[in-house]
């Protein structure tokens, strides 16, 4: 551990393997967008074992037949790449750059079931979804509006109007500097973006 920042080795990561995206759900250890000695798998979401209360996973080898782990690719390639994944009520949502997918746990070999849950609507950048204040619903960007959803009916918040002005004031280079993040004090939802020509976020859509 470094006495500079608040960052520790994880104990038990597979040599060489790195995710763009790491998310805890009970006791795993969700992990997608990943690079293996150079080679991409921008599809590709994987789970630890289930960690004991307390403790940290003690694997993440799919291969490995005495571990609850595993590994799979989302088909959808035309989709884009895995950008994020949050949980909401027991449930993995992850976040294409246009799609979003689910798992819940099924327990069996399996253990992770996947369904597809908007076929057409992903996410802006990382960290352009958060969950609302009362835990109950995900707040999202996507490539061409806002929506929020409870994990069964998803509702577009902006009108075509300010949808386009919204849009048409986002930087095209920089909006992956893009997030989101929950004021639940307000009971607000904040999106944070950078005007045209910021190399950061100016201002936010409240």
């Amino acid at each position: 551990l470094n006495p500079v920042d608040n960052f520790a080795i994880l104990p038990d990561w597979p040599v060489g393997l790195k995710t763009k995206v790491i998310r805890a759900i009970g006791p795993f250890l969700m992990y997608a967008n990943l690079t293996q000695a150079g080679t991409r798998m921008p599809h590709r979401v994987g789970w630890s074992h289930p960690a004991a209360p307390g403790a940290l996973p003690i694997s993440y080898d799919p291969d490995d037949a005495a571990m609850d782990t595993g590994e799979f690719d989302l088909t959808d390639v035309e989709a884009g790449e895995v950008l994020d994944m949050l949980p909401l009520k027991g449930r993995m949502f992850i976040y294409k750059e246009a799609a979003t997918h689910v798992m819940r746990f099924a327990g069996g070999i399996a253990k992770w079931a996947r369904e597809d849950f908007l076929g057409s609507s992903g996410i802006l950048a990382p960290r352009c979804v958060g969950i609302t204040g009362d835990g109950q619903q995900h707040f999202v960007v996507s490539q061409d509006n806002i929506l929020i959803h409870d994990g069964g009916r998803a509702t577009e918040l902006l009108d075509r109007r300010l949808k386009r002005w919204l849009f048409n004031n986002i930087d095209p280079v920089n909006f992956r500097t893009s997030f989101v993040f929950t004021n639940p004090q307000f009971k607000e939802m904040w999106f944070c973006y950078p005007e045209p020509g910021a190399p950061r976020p100016t201002r936010a859509l409240v």
